[in-house]
C-alpha cells in the first residue's frame, strides 16, 4: 500500500509538471524579437516578416528530456549563434522534434522571415519555429519544411523594424 501510494504520487506530480510546461506564452512577440535581435547576423531592414498565433503542438521528449533541449544551442543566456548546451537552437532544422514516440505539447509560435547576410544580400525567406515552456521563450529551430507548413501567418512589422 505504502508502495503505491509512492508511486501515485509520482505520477501526479508528472503530469503537475507537464500541465505547468503549457502556460499560454502571453510575451512570445517580445521575446520572440528579443531572441531574433541577437540571432539574426543583421537584424536591420528585415523583409517579408510574418508570424502565427501560438499553438499547443506535440514536441519531442528527446529534445525536452530535462525542460530543455540536450541537443544544439541556447536560446537563453549565453551561448548564442549555434553553441551547445540548453535551448534546442539547430541552425539548418537538425532532427525533427516531432518525429519521436516520446512527444509533449508545447506552445509553438512559427516565424518567417528575409534578412539579409554578412554580405548585405538578402538571403530569402527562412521559417522557424520558437518553442516555449511555461510561458516563457525555450528554444528555436530554424526549418526549410515542416510544423510551421500550415500556419497562418500574418505580417510582423515589429520583426522588420529591428535595428542593430
Amino acid at each position: 500500500m505504502i508502495i503505491s501510494f509512492g508511486v501515485s504520487d509520482c505520477a501526479s506530480h508528472g503530469h503537475y509538471q507537464e500541465e505547468r510546461a503549457q502556460i499560454y506564452p502571453e510575451n512570445y512577440r517580445a521575446e520572440l524579437i528579443q531572441f531574433l535581435h541577437s540571432y539574426i547576423n543583421d537584424p536591420t531592414k528585415m523583409r517579408d516578416a510574418a508570424i502565427a498565433d501560438p499553438l499547443l503542438m506535440p514536441v519531442s521528449a528527446i529534445v525536452y528530456s530535462d525542460g530543455g533541449a540536450n541537443n544544439g544551442g541556447s536560446a537563453r543566456g549565453g551561448g548564442g549563434r549555434g553553441s551547445g548546451g540548453r535551448g534546442g537552437l539547430s541552425r539548418d532544422g537538425g532532427s525533427n522534434p516531432f518525429e519521436s514516440s516520446g512527444k509533449r505539447e508545447r506552445y509553438v509560435v512559427c516565424v518567417r522571415y528575409n534578412a539579409k547576410d554578412r554580405d548585405g544580400r538578402y538571403a530569402g525567406v527562412k521559417q522557424g519555429m520558437a518553442i516555449y515552456v511555461r510561458g516563457r521563450f525555450d528554444s528555436f529551430r530554424e526549418q526549410s519544411q515542416g510544423a510551421c507548413d500550415e500556419a497562418e501567418f500574418q505580417p510582423f512589422p515589429e520583426l522588420e523594424k529591428l535595428g542593430r
